[in-house]
Parts: structure tokens; sequence; C-alpha cells
């Protein structure tokens, strides 16, 4: 059920991945719109003539499309904040409907159909209405102008009106009187608003009553965080949020030679060694997207790693779902002061240990127990591997202890998407084959062997989040025990394709290295470039380009192995705000049922608006 209706919000949010174009390309389009208009409104009316085509052509460029440019260019000069690409493109839509009426009227289709002269003047008039309303829902939702969004929607519709005016005063014809035209035009206006305002109750009611904001607000908010990362939606979230405990692991590793001269703190600086590589495990959900709550916690987590120590940080996907997206970014500093405290109180022990492969059904837990410290990533590659929620995340670790490890790192390797929304739950079967998968692999385990570690990075800087690629990069951690290689590779990403995965391992192991498990940190800030599904290795990924990268990694960390101390804590993080679990179901519940009731109503209300009005008009 669950993941029937976060499909159909997925859904929703589809075409935010998409950008808009830029803002001479909007400009170029509404020019060309409204030539092609007029040339196709002597082509409606039968004059095929090169002379009519041109004449209507240039007409319409003169009643649709500098209108529309003006407007847009008032429009900025009131609200220097909103970006030229975004308002010449609501223009560019303003353009392409106003057009469609245009034809209408003065390609002679409406006359053709036996309507009346001034009813097909009022269906022009009606167009610019519809052009008001556009406005209107665009300025309160996208731009969230409150109180001005009124005026703001009228200046295109009032504009274009003046235009037409001017052009029909020109006609031997003469013009209809001024005053009734504009009275008619803000008449229709009106009737469209009130049908607005009658849709937003509708919307906002469910949303009020549920989480004390109205749904035209939370929009507002959504948008404001997924085009310009505004932090609104955050405080939101904190209203309705609720506090939860939840977990923390740890396992560094240090080698001998002197501390990094950048980094600042106590746990940087010694005489005999130098803190190499950390690796971090947090239960919680690298989300919702952009930089909003969790979603940019592995880069944030790795830049304070770095700064305090200056060790290679590696932040993994811990066993959380959705309901466990922190409320905040503020919420960070209760996972650094826990990581912080854990790195200073850590006994290290020179590392012995073994490589692991543990397999149960579909599931598999390969990785490495380092001083009886079991680091476990857990997958079901190429089938869906998606998130992992807490409390199985729990009983696996406990089970881990049971098993005979000393503590354990459950990690959630989140390195196959399909496209399927799934989520591991209590009394799944798959929880089970990875308990089991764990539990295999350590009783396999064998004689502890010394550890030799080496580590290295890239930043990507060729990719971006477009591309998949949150800021924390690549990261390589090449693991030799007993004389065998074991390399993970870590890529700050919201999933990886089940091919690419592939590609990945095949690669490294083609460096000498015997296995090699690609995970991602699932983090959700790629998601507000390329909409909710943004694999690395998807469509978006320079997959060749991606693979010389891991590889020259993989070799750097292999040629940086030495002998390491290692340690490993876990410890809980308290009174963590997260928008939780009532709430998420909540919302998607209250999401889908408010776009259902939508779909229906929204066309009534428009249709009914679009009546009266024309029936107003007859009356003014």
């Amino acid at each position: 059920m669950f993941a029937e209706s976060a499909e159909k919000a997925v859904g929703l949010t589809r075409f935010l991945g998409r950008s808009l174009p830029p803002s001479r390309i909007s400009f170029v389009l509404i020019i060309i719109a409204a030539f092609f208009a007029g040339a196709l409104t002597g082509v409606l009316g039968g004059a095929m003539t090169l002379n009519a085509m041109s004449y209507g052509s240039i007409r319409a460029v003169f009643l649709i499309a500098v209108p529309a440019l003006l407007g847009a260019v008032s429009c900025i000069t009131l609200r220097r904040r909103i970006k030229y690409k975004q308002i010449l493109f609501l223009s560019l839509l303003s353009t392409l409907l106003y057009g469609i009426f245009y034809l209408l009227y003065y390609g002679g289709v409406l006359s053709e159909a036996g309507i009346s002269p001034e009813m097909a003047f009022n269906i022009l008039l009606m167009g610019n209405a519809v052009i008001f309303a556009l406005w209107f829902i665009t300025a309160r939702i996208v731009f969230y102008l409150r109180y001005t969004a009124f005026f703001f929607a009228l200046i295109t519709p009032t504009l274009t009106i003046m235009f037409l005016l001017v052009d029909r005063s020109l006609s031997p014809a003469g013009a209809p009187e001024s005053i009734a035209v504009m009275t008619k035009l803000y008449f229709a206006s009106f009737i469209f608003l009130a049908a607005i305002y009658a849709l937003f109750w509708m919307i906002n009611a469910p949303m009020k009553r549920n989480f004390g904001v109205s749904m035209t607000d939370a929009a507002s908010f959504f948008l404001a965080q997924w085009f310009e990362q505004s932090p609104k939606l955050e405080k939101m979230f904190e209203e309705v949020g609720e506090e939860i405990d939840t977990l923390v692991g740890v396992m560094a590793f240090r080698a001998k030679g002197t501390g990094s001269p950048t980094a600042t703190g106590p746990l940087a600086q010694s005489a005999s060694w130098r803190m190499k590589a950390v690796f971090v495990v947090p239960h919680i959900h690298f989300g919702p997207f952009g930089s909003l709550g969790g979603s940019e916690f592995p880069e944030l987590i790795s830049a304070e790693v770095a700064k305090r120590t200056g060790a290679l940080a590696f932040v993994f996907h811990g066993c959380a779902t959705h309901d466990f997206n922190p409320a905040s970014s503020a919420e960070l500093e209760k996972f650094n002061e826990k990581i912080f405290r854990a790195l200073a109180e850590m006994k290290f022990a020179k590392a012995k240990g073994s490589l692991m492969m543990g397999k149960s059904g579909t599931g598999r837990s390969g990785g490495v127990i380092v001083n009886n410290a079991y680091f476990a990533p857990l997958t079901r590659a190429p089938r869906t591997t998606e998130d992992i929620d807490f409390s199985i995340g729990l009983a696996i670790r406990n089970y881990a202890l049971a098993k005979g490890a000393s503590e354990a790192l459950i990690a959630d390797a989140h390195n196959a998407e399909t496209g399927e929304i799934m989520r591991v739950e209590s009394g799944n079967r798959i929880a089970f084959e990875y308990m089991r998968a764990v539990g295999d692999a350590l009783e396999k385990r064998g004689a502890e062997k010394k550890i030799r570690l080496g580590v290295a990075s890239d930043p990507l800087p060729e990719f971006g989040l477009a591309s998949g690629v949150g800021k924390a990069g690549l990261r390589v951690a090449v693991f030799e025990a007993g004389g065998r290689k074991y390399a993970v590779v870590l890529i700050d990403a919201n999933g990886a394709t089940p091919a690419f995965r592939r590609e990945v391992i095949d690669a490294v192991c083609g460096t000498g290295i015997d296995d090699c498990e690609l995970m991602t940190t699932d983090t959700h800030s790629v998601n507000r470039v390329g909409g909710v599904l943004n694999p690395v290795g998807g469509p978006r990924t320079d997959r060749a380009l991606m693979l010389r990268k891991v590889v020259a990694t993989a070799k750097r960390a292999t040629a940086d192995l030495e002998e390491v101390e290692a340690g490993a804590a876990l410890d809980m993080v308290e009174k963590v705000t997260v928008f939780g679990v009532a709430q998420s179901s909540e919302l998607i519940g209250t999401v889908n049922s408010i776009v259902a009731v939508v779909r229906i109503v929204a066309p009534l209300l428009l249709l009914g608006a679009v009546a009266l009005a024309l029936w107003m008009m007859t009356k003014v």
C-alpha cells in the first residue's frame, strides 16, 4: 500500500526534474509563436497570398508577442527576485494559450461556426481572463506573492487588451468602447479568481486540518526549496515533526605518521600516528531532496571529519527509510557530537580480521571484520536494493552480536535502482534473508589476518547533481587480508543502476582486486535537479568517464595500502526531529486524495467559470 501511494506521489514531481529553457530561447519562441499564429490566421481565413500572411504575422507579433514581453519586463521590474527564465517561460505559455483564442477569432473559426461577432469578441476576451488565471496561480504558488498576486496577474492581460484596442481603433469599423471592454475583462477575471479561491479552499482544508498549513503554502515552500534551495519548508517540518532516538556507527582507522597540517582539533595532531579513514553509518535518511533536511549530510559530515581529523570520511547509508528524514539541516550537530565523541574515546588496536561474504536467498552481506567489529553492507543487486527500516537494521545488528561479533555496522548498499519503490520493513522476507546472510558471513569467517587499508577519493568535478552525483563525490577503500583484496566503492548518489554496478565491479576487479562492492549514500540532494529518480549510471551519467574515474581512484587506493590500527563504536543519537512515520504516511495519503479530487473538480470549476463569465459579458 505504501509503495503504491509513494509511486503516485513521486509521479507528481517528474516534471520538476526538467530545466526551464534559457531566457533567450523563451524570448525567441514567443516571437516565433506569435508570428506563426498570425500566418495561420491568413491560411484559415482563405488569404493565402504572401502579403496577407506577412501582414497577419506582423500584426500578431504586435498583438500577442509585444504585450507578453512588456508584461514580463514589468513583472521583473516589480519583483526583481524572480528569475528571467521563469517569467519569460510563463510569458511563453501565455503566448501559446492566447494564440489559440487569437486563431479562433482572427482566423474566422468562430464566425464560420455561426457565432455572432459580439460573442466571438467576448471569447477572445475570455482568453485573456484565462491568462489572468494562469498568472495568478503561478504568482501565488510558484512566486509566493500572497498579497500582490492579483495585480501581478492583471499586467499581461491588461496590456494585451490595450494593444487590441489600439489595433481595432485603426480598423474601418473602429474600436468598441474601451471602458466596456476593460470592464468585461475584469468581470471575467474576477469570476476566474472566485473559482480559483474555491479550488484553493477545497485543497487547503485537508492539509490545514492535518498539518496546520495550507496546501498552497506547502506547495510554495516546496517549490522554493526545489528551485531556490529556500529553507522555508524546514520550518514547517520542524513544527509538525516528531522526536526519535537513533544510532550512529563509527569505524576508524589510523596509520603511522604525523597528523594533517590542515586539520584542526585534538583528533588531528599526533607525533606518531595520523587518522587515515573514518567510516560513519548514521541510521538516518539523507532526504527529502535538495538542501532540505538531511539531504546533504554525507558531504557535510565528510567535510567536518576532514576538518577536525584530516581523515577521509566514508558516510554510508544506514538502515533508515523516509520516515527518518531530519526535519532540518540543524539536526546534523547532534550526529557530529556523537561521531567525534566516539573518535575521542575510541580504543585503537592493530587491525586484524578477515574479508567476509555471506549469502541467503537474494540477500548478500560482503564486508570486512576488523578487531571483531563487522562492517556489513547489505545488497540484493541486481534486484531492487532500497531503504531498510531502522528496526530491521537493529535486529540484524543484534543477530550479528549473537553470532560472535563485538560490534556490527549495518549499512544499506542502496546500489540497485530499478525504478521500483520498495523498502524492507518488519515481517518482510528480505529482512530475514539479510539477517541470515550476515549470520552466514560470520559463520564462515576465517582465521584473523593482518589487515592493510588504502583509501583515495575524487570529488568528480566533471559531474554534478544533474548527473546523479552529490558533492561528496567518489571514495574508494581497499582492504587487504591474507593476500586477498576487497574494495568498497562509495559514490555520493541516490542509488545506482544494476548494469552500472556490474560494470564498476568488473572494472575494479580488473585492476587485481579480488572482490568489490559499489555502494551509494542515497543522498537526495541530486533529486532537486534530476527528478525523484536520478541514479548514478542512468541516462544523465557519462558512464565511460565515471568508470575511468573509479578505476583510477581504485588504483590510487591500492597504492596507498598500509598497516593500520582500528577501532569501532556505536552510539545513540537522542531527540532527533524528523518528519516521521505518521506524518510521512499521512502526507502521502493527503496529497493523493487531494489530487484525486482536483482531477474531477478543477475542470468542472473551469467550465463553470467560463460559462458564467461569458454570460456576464453579454450583460455588460
